[in-house]
């Protein structure tokens, strides 16, 4: 079933700009970080109560992992406090609520790819806190956490910060020499393929939780 009303905060950024598109035949409402602070609980419930939306798009985050360790109250209150908030916006108004994690909430000691079911244990601030915002994100009965990594693609005309991927792809192509990590095995997570993702599970009323 095709979603009414769609609120997408955090509206600025790469992940966003694909969710946009994806969402673009419902009654679409985007906020950036300017037009919706995410970290001020009072202006979330308002704009939420004001706007009544039938889904509740996340796309906010503070995805600087190595400043976090020198800001943690920063990285907490966009990735843990912030989800709060617009969990408790959604529960209220009995919207759905979809948010992005991380698999930096893993310590990679595996050798073998992370399951929904396996037991986090993040190293740092960064990853602590995006751990703590999926656990407030259940605050929301109807609740959809995904985890992705390394989001790449982006329109041409968008002129944010590049992911991990595109900046690797980026140097290659001017001839330039690339820094790459050699200590990490990841799955990049294609902001198309992720936003089509939401979209699927949003529609056919999946079971809410983690994926």
């Amino acid at each position: 079933m095709t979603p009414g009303r769609v609120l997408v905060t955090g509206a600025a950024g790469q992940l966003a700009w694909a969710v946009r598109e994806v969402f673009q035949d419902c009654d679409l409402v985007t906020r950036t970080r300017v037009e919706l602070d995410v970290t001020d609980a009072d202006a979330v419930a308002r704009e939420v109560a004001a706007l009544q939306p039938d889904v509740i798009i996340n796309c906010a985050a503070y995805n600087d992992v190595d400043a976090a360790q020198d800001r943690p109250r920063d990285a907490f209150a966009l990735n843990a406090f912030a989800v709060r908030s617009l969990a408790r916006a959604a529960d209220a108004c009995g919207a759905a609520l979809v948010h992005y994690g991380t698999d930096f909430v893993f310590d990679g000691e595996t050798e073998r790819p992370y399951v929904e079911t396996d037991a986090p244990h993040p190293r740092g601030v960064y990853a602590t806190s995006k751990l703590v915002g999926e656990w407030m994100a259940a605050g929301a009965p109807r609740h959809y956490v995904l985890r992705v990594e390394s989001l790449f693609g982006m329109a041409p005309s968008w002129g944010g910060r590049l992911g991990t991927l595109d900046k690797l792809v980026r140097a290659m192509q001017s001839g330039r020499e690339v820094a790459a990590f050699t200590d990490r095995i990841v799955t990049p997570s294609y902001v198309e393929d992720v936003a089509a993702a939401t979209r699927v599970l949003v529609e056919t009323g999946a079971a809410p939780g983690l994926y």
